[in-house]
C-alpha cells in the first residue's frame, strides 16, 4: 500500500504545483519534508466502512479504489457529536446530517490521524461525501485546499452563494473562511484536501440567519439612531461570536494568517513577540495569536462587555477601555507588533499614525480594510510611506467580507503588514 499512497501524494504534488495557488506553495513544501521520513507501517484500525468511491476513470482515483479497503477511513469528530448545531444557534436550528455522509482518510498528518507519513504542520488526503448531501455553512480555523477528484458538487460562502466544481478544479480558503457544499445526484464527491495552520483548531457550524434585529447594517443603528458604537457591541456582546460567525465574520484569523505571512518574509517569528490588538472586542484575535503560541498580548476597545468576553478567554494580560477615534493612551515605540482586525469602517484614516506610533521601531503594524475605505485609507499609508515611516511589507488577496450577510461578490476586504521604520516626530519630542 505505501507505494500507491506514494504515487498519490506524488500526483497530488504535480497537481498541485501547477494550479500555483498561494496555499499551494506552502503545501509543496511540507509535503516534501513529511516524505523524507519513514512511512508509518502499522495498519489503521477501521471502524467505518470503507465508502463506495463512485464512478470514474481518473487516475488517481483507480488507484484510490485499490487501496480503498486499506485507506484509513475516519468520521469527522464534529460528527459525532449527539446535536449538530451552528454557533450561537438554540434547537431550531440543528443540523440534519447524517454521521455516514463525510468521511476522511489522512495519509500525510499528525500522530494518530492513521497517517502514513508523519506531519505536524500537514495534514493531506482523502475527503468523501455522499451524493445527496448538504455540507451547511461551517468554519474550520486550519487554512485548507481541496482539488476535486470525481462528483459533481456545488461550494460556496453561504448556501446562497454556490458554485459548480468539476474533477480537475481546486478551491483554497483562509483560516475560518466560512463555505457550504452540496453534492446532488447519486454520484460522492472524492477530493483531495491539504490543510495548514493550527491543525489542533477546531471546526464549528456558523448560522446565516442568526442575528434578529442585529441582522441590519452597523450604521442603522449608529448613525441613524444615534447609537455610540460602544453601545452596538454591548449589546450583541451576549451572542457576538454566534452573530458575528453566522454573518461568515473570520477577519481575525485571516489578519492573524496575513500577518505571519508578513513576518516571514521579514524573518521574523511570531512567538515570542508582544502584541497590542486594537479594538479587542471578545477576543477572537487574542484566540488566533495564542493558537500560535504568543503569550504577550494586550486588548483595547470601547465595549466593556466585550473585553469581558475577551478577559475570559484567558489569553490577554491586559485590557483597557480606549475611544479607537481618540490619541491613544499607550506608550509610544512599545509593542513589537500593532493589530487591527474589522476596526476601520468605523474610524478614519488619521488614525493608523497613531498605530504607527505605539508601534517599536523595526516591529509591524497589521491591519484589515473593507473595499468601501480603501481609497482613503491607502492614501494615507503611501503618505506615511512617502515620509519614511513605515514600509509595505506584504498585502493580502482580496477576501470575503461577512459573506453570509452581503454580496460576497461586492464586499471584500485586504490586510495590510507594514514595517515602522523611524520614530515619529512627537514621540522623539516626548509627547507620549
Amino acid at each position: 500500500m505505501i507505494e500507491e499512497v506514494k504515487q498519490v501524494l506524488s500526483m497530488v504534488q504535480s497537481a498541485w504545483k501547477a494550479s500555483k495557488l498561494p496555499q499551494a506553495k506552502e503545501i509543496d513544501i511540507l509535503l516534501t519534508k513529511a516524505l523524507v521520513e519513514s512511512p508509518v507501517e502499522e495498519e489503521w484500525k477501521r471502524i467505518v466502512p470503507v465508502p463506495n468511491l463512485g464512478d470514474g476513470e481518473e487516475p488517481i482515483l483507480n488507484i484510490l479504489k485499490s487501496i480503498n479497503g486499506s485507506l484509513p477511513w475516519k468520521t469527522p469528530d464534529f460528527l459525532l457529536e449527539d446535536v449538530l448545531r451552528p454557533m450561537g444557534g438554540d434547537s431550531d436550528t440543528d443540523i440534519d446530517l447524517a454521521r455516514d455522509s463525510i468521511k476522511t482518510a489522512v495519509l500525510v498528518g499528525p500522530p494518530g490521524s492513521g497517517a502514513r507519513y508523519i506531519s505536524t504542520q500537514l495534514a493531506l488526503g482523502i475527503t468523501w461525501i455522499a451524493p445527496g448531501t448538504l455540507y451547511p455553512q461551517h468554519q474550520m480555523h486550519q487554512a485548507e485546499m481541496y482539488q476535486i477528484i470525481s462528483g459533481a458538487s456545488s461550494w460556496g460562502p453561504s448556501p446562497k452563494d454556490f458554485s459548480p466544481l468539476s474533477p480537475g478544479d481546486f478551491i483554497s480558503f483562509v483560516p475560518a473562511e466560512p463555505h457550504a457544499v452540496t453534492v446532488p445526484g447519486d454520484q460522492p464527491l472524492v477530493a483531495v484536501f491539504g490543510w495548514t495552520g493550527n491543525l489542533k483548531g477546531d471546526h464549528w457550524f456558523s448560522n446565516p440567519d442568526v442575528g434578529g434585529w442585529e441582522i441590519q447594517d452597523f450604521k442603522a443603528h449608529v448613525v441613524d439612531k444615534g447609537m455610540h458604537a460602544s453601545e452596538y457591541y454591548d449589546a450583541i456582546a451576549h451572542n457576538y461570536d454566534g452573530i458575528l460567525r453566522g454573518w461568515g465574520w473570520n477577519m481575525p484569523e485571516a489578519v492573524v494568517d496575513t500577518l505571519e505571512k508578513g513576518l516571514d518574509i521579514l524573518d521574523v517569528k511570531l512567538k515570542g513577540l508582544s502584541i497590542m490588538d486594537l479594538g479587542c472586542g471578545s477576543g477572537l484575535v487574542g484566540a488566533a495569536l495564542e493558537a500560535r503560541g504568543v503569550t504577550d498580548i494586550s486588548g483595547v476597545d470601547f465595549s466593556q462587555n466585550q473585553m469581558d468576553t475577551a478577559v475570559s478567554r484567558g489569553c490577554y494580560k491586559s485590557t483597557q477601555k480606549v475611544d479607537l477615534l481618540k490619541p491613544l493612551p499607550l506608550t509610544s515605540n512599545n509593542w513589537d507588533v500593532t493589530i487591527c482586525s474589522g476596526c476601520s469602517s468605523y474610524l478614519n484614516p488619521g488614525v493608523i499614525k497613531e498605530w504607527c506610533r505605539i508601534t517599536k521601531v523595526g516591529g509591524v503594524v497589521a491591519f484589515s480594510h473593507k473595499n468601501t475605505t480603501l481609497g482613503a485609507y491607502e492614501e494615507e499609508q503611501a503618505a506615511m510611506e512617502a515620509a519614511g515611516l513605515w514600509e509595505k511589507v506584504y498585502v493580502s488577496e482580496n477576501l470575503l467580507y461577512l459573506p453570509a450577510l452581503r454580496d460576497p461578490k461586492q464586499d471584500y476586504a485586504k490586510v495590510y503588514v507594514y514595517q515602522k521604520k523611524k520614530l515619529h516626530l512627537e514621540e522623539t519630542n516626548g509627547f507620549h
